[in-house]
């Protein structure tokens, strides 16, 4: 059920109420009534629509974000949400977020690839209602309004039964749990493949919306080059006649924010300056006012005086949306009440009646709640704790810091039967954790940076509670430097069996851990363990597992001889395993095997389901088709194993579009390794030194990559020109293979290449001293390198041609770009 719609109308009536009331009072009191001019009021957040601007300097984040919005892998949506994936774009204001955004959705190839899209402007207030209204109306272009939420959610429930859809909800600040969860509701009718995404500059929004952040990385926007916000600018302005200035002007205004290289762009450039100031003096007038007054520290802070905010209290009563005040003798506790959102600061010691004086119990409107404490030097009585007791319709309670030696009684209390989410943060000086088990409704518990822990015992499951955490689904243990055991419940029959919902459980960063996670978690779906380097981890009894993350542990155990998993399985850096003959991901698309890490950079960007073993020399004996068929394999990477690289000479699928293989020294042939492709279409050969031939290369192949190897069979004889499909073409200290090497060219003469290549690297060809870049029509970038023979003479009187400098042993670099716009008749 939404409250918000309700809650937050009922609100405003009340704070409108309260001043008309004392508007009455204007007169006896001989108050002077002033209105602000239209100029003088502060604007409304604007509004956004999907109509595409013009994009400079994102084409990078634009073709990353297509390519996941594109991508046919329906597995790779979060399985807590089922059919569709979340999409984060995060950044400060004015960074270009909607801007992007507007670019992807107006995609045509976006465009084509859904059959419902929607575009909502979120802002400040997350109402569902009127979300969900907002959704309908832009799909179908039509305005539509619904008597309650749940007519509104059937509707598109209907609207997107089996079709798969892309809603993008822009600018969104409400970082609360609930009516994300209940928003999406409707979205599970539509078909696997289905994307959301979302734009916002809160961090905490994105992760929020994210069941596996690992999986669904979020797009961080960085600001802009100094030459892309020049460009912005010039789009917008009359330049004046000292461009050299005005630019570095507009550098410095803008500080790479595209919007104010925007605004810039509107203003007469006499204004630019009084614009800066603008600013400064409307706060320099507030402050003479004497609505902030600056304080000692930190240096350059301001804070509203007392009597302001009183007054603010004051004027707003009970029903307060937006409240600041001040304790008598707890001069730095602050309560801030933004839509439903509440946060403490404590920064001095209070006693009890300072806290009773807070009320927080009394705030039934009162739906999250922060409390930090930044001065680990203080004390803090659990008598004062105690008194800062929240109501009971409370739904999301976090604390940071807290310096009490125990948690407050009330934390945990069963009678919470609100509450959903819980964080506790470096509340450092804790042994022993509250008893959260008890609550019923309680679905995310996240616990960090808890020193003080040594051991989770029994008191976090509450005394005599029969079946713990009820209702949880997401669990994190993170950065608990000093946690080395986890006691968990002996299932009594069907009693005493705790997380019976758990979804996801993730432990990091916990050196000390030894175990044991957990038996029994039928529901489980995400296990990750990462940097937990002493810890047993022994798998829990799961049908339902479907990513599998484990990360620099020091033993795997399994009572199943097989470990499976339905989409993703990444284990790296394991010192041993036991009970373990082999893994397998049905359908593996990707396989990655071998010493080098891809954990916490390649792996996110991989599509499909997903097999990673690193540094796991025990398991390296695994024959991946013993337990299923490779027929869905697309990807296969091999880093330094030979075991791997050697069955995959017997066993090659068919299937496979992208070959790795670095470090195999046993390979002698590269058509043993390719004879049973169909459509491979990447080849990358690295180090391998016992390579002697390049030959019966498949046809389908576009890009062609041979490093650092000793071939001896010359280059020409590898008839490179029959791969008629190839765009990209790397061949780098390649050994005495291109010693007989003089030209290039896509004719009969010297290394004979297709002409179909839009990009050439060559590094170590010792003769090369001729190229015929008119023969190459498609041609665009061409690297040359430690080619002593290409001259500076003869590469400077080619158009085109530009010389990089120096390598660390002194070659020369040359490159050139757009070649065949420059070169149509130029043989060099």
């Amino acid at each position: 059920m939404d409250s918000s719609s309700d809650t937050y109308p009922s609100k405003i009536e009340g704070i409108n109420n309260r001043l008309e009331e004392i508007l009455t009072r204007v007169g006896p009191l001989n108050l002077m009534r002033q209105t602000l001019s239209s100029e003088e009021q502060q604007e409304d957040r604007a509004d956004t629509s999907s109509l595409a601007r013009v994009v400079y300097g994102r084409d990078d984040e634009k073709q990353k974000i297509i390519q996941r919005l594109l991508s046919e892998d329906e597995e790779a949506c979060s399985e807590n949400y089922g059919n569709y994936t979340v999409v984060p774009i995060v950044g400060q204001g004015g960074i270009g977020k909607t801007t992007l955004a507007q670019s992807v959705y107006n995609d045509e190839q976006v465009k084509a690839h859904y059959d419902v899209k929607a575009w909502v402007c979120v802002s400040d207030v997350f109402d569902v209602k009127q979300i969900t209204t907002a959704i309908i109306s832009s799909a179908t272009n039509k305005t539509h309004n619904f008597s309650d939420l749940n007519q509104a959610q059937e509707k598109l429930k209907r609207l997107l039964n089996q079709k798969r859809f892309l809603f993008v909800l822009d600018d969104i600040w409400s970082d609360e749990y609930n009516p994300w969860e209940q928003l999406q509701l409707p979205f599970q009718a539509g078909s696997k493949g289905s994307r959301v995404l979302i734009t916002t500059r809160l961090k905490g929004v994105a992760n929020n919306m994210l069941t596996t952040p690992d999986e669904n990385p979020i797009m961080y926007l960085q600001v802009l080059s100094d030459d892309e916000c020049w460009l912005i600018f010039k789009q917008h302005a009359l330049i004046s006649d000292d461009p050299i200035e005005v630019r570095s002007q507009v550098i410095r205004l803008s500080k790479g924010l595209p919007l104010a290289a925007k605004a810039l762009g509107f203003l007469p450039e006499s204004e630019w300056e009084s614009m800066e100031n603008k600013g400064h003096s409307y706060f320099d007038d507030l402050v003479s006012r004497s609505l902030f007054e600056p304080i000692s520290f930190p240096k350059g802070c301001f804070m509203m005086h007392d009597l302001i905010h009183d007054l603010a209290q004051w004027a707003a009563g009970d029903v307060c949306s937006r409240d600041v005040f001040d304790m008598q003798t707890l001069t730095e506790l602050r309560h801030l009440d933004i839509s439903g959102a509440s946060m403490l600061d404590a920064e001095e010691m209070p006693t009890s009646e300072d806290a009773e004086k807070a009320r927080l119990s009394e705030k039934s409107h009162l739906e999250l709640l922060e409390m930090h404490w930044q001065d680990e030097g203080l004390e803090i009585t659990t008598e004062v704790v105690n008194q800062l007791q929240p109501p009971e319709s409370l739904q999301e309670l976090k604390l940071y810091g807290y310096i009490g030696l125990a948690f407050p009684t009330w934390l945990g209390n069963s009678s919470f039967n609100k509450m959903v989410v819980t964080r506790l943060s470096g509340c450092s000086r804790c042994k022993h954790l509250p008893p959260l088990g008890q609550l019923p409704s309680l679905k995310k518990l996240v616990v960090e940076h808890m020193s003080g822990i040594t051991t989770v015992g029994l008191e976090l499951y509450g005394a005599g509670c029969l079946s713990p955490f009820p209702s949880l689904k997401i669990l994190n243990f993170e950065n608990m430097e000093n946690w080395e055991k986890w006691l968990t419940l002996t299932p009594n029959n069907n009693n005493n069996r705790a997380f019976p919902c758990l979804e996801e459980l993730k432990i990091s960063s916990c050196p000390m851990l030894q175990g044991d996670i957990p038996p029994y978690l039928p529901l489980l779906k995400r296990l990750k363990i990462k940097e937990c380097n002493v810890m047993k981890v022994s798998l829990p009894s799961s049908h339902m597992l479907q990513t599998l993350n484990i990360y620099k542990c020091q033993e795997l155990r399994s009572i199943e001889p097989v470990i499976c998993c339905s989409k993703r399985m990444i284990l790296s850096n394991i010192a041993s395993f036991c009970g373990v003959e082999g893994i397998w991901v049905p359908d593996l698309g990707v396989l990655l095997v071998g010493n080098k890490d891809p954990v916490e950079t390649d792996v996110p960007t991989f599509s499909g389901n997903l097999i990673a073993l690193v540094a796991c020399p025990k398991l390296l004996s695994w024959q991946p088709d013993v337990y299923g068929d490779l027929n869905r394999l697309t990807y296969v990477g091999l880093n330094n194993c030979a075991t791997m690289a050697a069955f995959m000479e017997r066993k090659f699928p068919s299937s496979v579009k992208h070959l790795s293989n670095e470090g195999y020294d046993s390979i002698r042939h590269v058509s043993t390794l390719t004879k049973g492709s169909t459509c491979l279409e990447k080849l990358y050969i690295q180090n391998c030194s016992s390579l002697i031939t390049v030959n019966n290369l498949p046809l389908t192949l576009q890009v062609l990559c041979i490093q650092d190897v000793e071939i001896e069979q010359p280059a020409k004889a590898w008839e490179l020109h029959l791969l008629t499909s190839l765009k990209l073409l790397k061949i780098m200290n390649a050994g005495s293979c291109v010693d007989s090497v003089e030209s290039i060219s896509s004719d009969s003469d010297g290394l004979h290449l297709p002409s179909s290549l839009i990009k050439i690297n060559i590094i170590g060809f010792k003769f090369l001293k001729f190229m015929s870049c008119s023969t190459f029509p498609k041609l665009t970038n061409l690297w040359i390198q430690n080619c002593p023979l290409m001259t500076i003479e003869c590469i400077h009187n080619s158009y085109g041609f530009s010389f990089r400098g120096k390598d660390a042993r002194g070659d020369d670099i040359y490159t050139v770009i757009n070649i065949s716009c420059c070169l149509a008749t130029k043989v060099c």
